[in-house]
């Protein structure tokens, strides 16, 4: 038996919202902090015993701010978020905007699509599927993986075998937990979606706007 943890990083700055960042190295902002300090509070010894994370700069704060020591954690320049090449740091509006032919090609499963400068979205699949495949292979017990966005969409998608153009249903927030179950036959079943423990804290309902 297995259980996947992922994390996905806290909070960025206020700037960023709504902006695209893969391979920028942004920090957490002090919402994001406190995001993962909550994070944190829930996760116990066995959720701790096998942690792997994205080695950039917002993850790195978002362990950290878990209470999880750096030197406990296996880190993967596997899952590091994809990079959206001159994309980066813009809007979807400013995007399409720049390049009117992405409103086309930029779909999920059109995996030949590359970023201007970025990576390939069949590349970026492969080494989140190589990531998958080895961890799989490994002892029972809990997973802890500290990520992004797209990187939990893609885990999500192999482990629960979603198909790629329904994965935005799921949406992973900053700041939020998901769990998949593995059994011994190797059936995924999700567990928790989209979990934030600091908007449960402070008695937030996610339904308000």
């Amino acid at each position: 038996m297995k259980h996947i943890i992922l994390i996905r990083h806290g909070a960025l700055d206020d700037a960023l919202k709504g902006r695209y960042i893969g391979a920028t190295d942004a920090p957490l902002s002090a919402e994001g902090v406190a995001q993962l300090a909550a994070v944190g509070r829930i996760l116990d010894a066995a959720s701790c015993g096998n942690v792997h994370a994205s080695p950039m700069l917002r993850v790195r704060q978002s362990v950290e701010a878990a209470g999880v020591s750096p030197d406990a954690v296996h880190w993967d320049d596997r899952l590091r978020e994809t990079s959206f090449g001159e994309c980066e740091k813009c809007t979807y509006a400013e995007i399409i905007e720049r390049f009117p032919a992405f409103a086309e090609e930029w779909r999920p499963d059109n995996f030949d699509f590359t970023f201007p400068g970025g990576e390939n979205v069949g590349a970026f699949r492969a080494r989140v599927r190589s990531f998958l495949d080895e961890i799989h292979d490994r002892k029972p017990g809990a997973v802890t993986i500290f990520t992004h966005g797209g990187v939990i969409n893609a885990l999500l998608e192999f482990l629960l075998d979603i198909p790629c153009t329904e994965i935005w249903r799921y949406a992973p927030q900053r700041g939020s937990v998901s769990v998949v179950r593995l059994s011994e036959s190797g059936h995924a079943s999700l567990r928790l979606l989209n979990y934030l423990p600091s908007s449960f804290e402070q008695g937030v309902a996610l339904w308000q706007p």
